[in-house]
């Protein structure tokens, strides 16, 4: 699996349009760090034809099974990968795939679905996040101040981007 991954790699940092078959292959590997290489290097094309593609690993819960600073599943690593592309599209690929799961069950995940809306500034996601923060289960490791600043930097945005 590690030369897997190193061949991903590999593809990302020489895009050719060659290298585009095995890495949507690879996205699909059973071993979930050579699938996140995969979709990384995927990322790096930014061709709207892999798109489809991305979609499907943002759906990709696994955890990553080497240790990573930031990204602990593969969906993750799509939802990064997606708001790269900077279109209409992809601000409403990730602004969607976050409002669903603000209910997730796994706290990073949570957390990561809440920096993203955060990053967004889309003022459709105030009421999702505000639903967080009032059915919060006083035990939750999801802290409120995370959730409070989300919505005000939102917030804050839309008043000073009528």
């Amino acid at each position: 699996p590690y030369t897997r991954r190193v061949v991903a790699r590999v593809f990302g940092n020489h895009p050719d349009l060659d290298t585009v078959t095995p890495l949507v292959l690879a996205i699909k590997d059973q071993i979930s760090f050579v699938a996140k290489a995969a979709v990384q290097s995927l990322g790096k094309f930014q061709l709207p034809s892999t798109l489809p593609f991305l979609l499907e690993a943002i759906t990709d819960f696994r955890p990553i099974t080497v240790r990573t600073v930031d990204e602990h599943h593969v969906a993750m690593s799509a939802i990064n990968v997606i708001i790269e592309f900077q279109t209409e599209e992809s601000h409403n690929i990730v602004l969607n795939w976050a409002i669903e799961n603000l209910q997730h069950d796994t706290d990073c995940i949570v957390r990561f679905a809440i920096e993203k809306l955060e990053e967004l500034k889309d003022p459709r996601a105030i009421p999702y996040l505000e639903q967080k923060l009032n059915s919060l289960d006083p035990h939750s490791v999801v802290p409120v101040d995370h959730l409070s600043r989300a919505i005000n930097i939102i917030e804050t945005h839309q008043n000073e981007n009528p």
